[in-house]
């Protein structure tokens, strides 16, 4: 996965991000202007896991702010390792308790909000292992 989107993405997640970039520690990934309806993920959230079915998984606190009804909704959301490898599979979103909510798919280029998202999950994978793999012997 070489997704310049999601690298540059990820080096706001990982760093600290000033100015519009950052509101209280979260970084944009995309606005459904029709909807009114912004989507955000908390720097420094990212961490690897499995799912309970034993799935490597790359794992984000985001957060759906809807300007219409004024709500923020919060969930974590997750890729699927292999869905990184393919650059296309599902985004899954859970409470953030970690129970499943819902999913959605997602193409690498796709154009859309879980497009977006994935590539931003995927994204801050890829630094984490490049990151990892400079600190062997």
């Amino acid at each position: 996965m070489n997704s310049t989107l999601g690298k540059a993405l990820a080096s706001l997640l990982i760093v600290s991000v000033s100015s519009v970039a950052a509101d209280e520690g979260w970084s944009l990934i995309g606005v459904s202007e029709k909807a009114n309806v912004r989507y955000d993920v908390k720097n420094g959230s990212f961490e690897l896991t499995k799912t309970k079915g034993e799935v490597p998984i790359a794992v984000v606190i985001g957060r759906v702010t809807d300007s219409k009804t004024l709500s923020i909704a919060v969930y974590k959301w997750y890729v699927p390792l292999q869905a990184c490898v393919d650059k296309f599979g599902k985004v899954v979103s859970l409470n953030i308790s970690g129970e499943y909510q819902f999913e959605n798919d997602f193409v690498f280029g796709g154009g859309n909000i879980a497009a977006a998202m994935g590539e931003t999950i995927c994204g801050v994978a890829e630094h984490y292992f490049s990151e990892s793999a400079k600190k062997g012997l």
